[in-house]
């Protein structure tokens, strides 16, 4: 199986954890930055390309967005999903919307689909 590389990018501590610990149940990789300068940090560390980046879209004051342009300039095509408080899934281009609120299961489940399907 081909294990999928995920940066997740979350401010609050528990729901990291939480959705980290969903995200592996998956048979995902998980890297973990609670902030948009860490995140970048761990993104040009690790040389190669995310599969996709997990992140609340107000992270540090609407960084969440800031963080989907840098990692778009970078690597054209990368696909982020924003857990936002304005609504069910959608997408966008390459980059999904989920309710900030939905369940660390229901958000690996997402990822996942969105990883295989594209």
């Amino acid at each position: 199986m081909d294990v999928k590389t995920i940066l997740l990018v979350v401010a609050d501590a528990a729901r990291r954890a939480a959705l980290g610990d969903a995200l592996r149940l998956e048979s995902h990789s998980v890297l973990i930055a609670e902030s948009t300068e860490e995140a970048v940090g761990v993104a040009k560390s690790i040389g190669r390309p995310t599969d996709l980046i997990v992140t609340d879209q107000r992270l540090d004051q609407g960084a969440g967005r800031t963080l989907a342009a840098l990692v778009a300039r970078d690597r054209p095509g990368a696909r982020v999903l924003f857990l936002t408080g304005f609504g069910a899934f959608s997408a966008q281009l390459s980059f999904y919307f989920l309710d900030r609120n939905a369940s660390p299961e229901s958000v690996a489940r997402v990822a996942t689909r969105i990883i295989t399907n594209g």
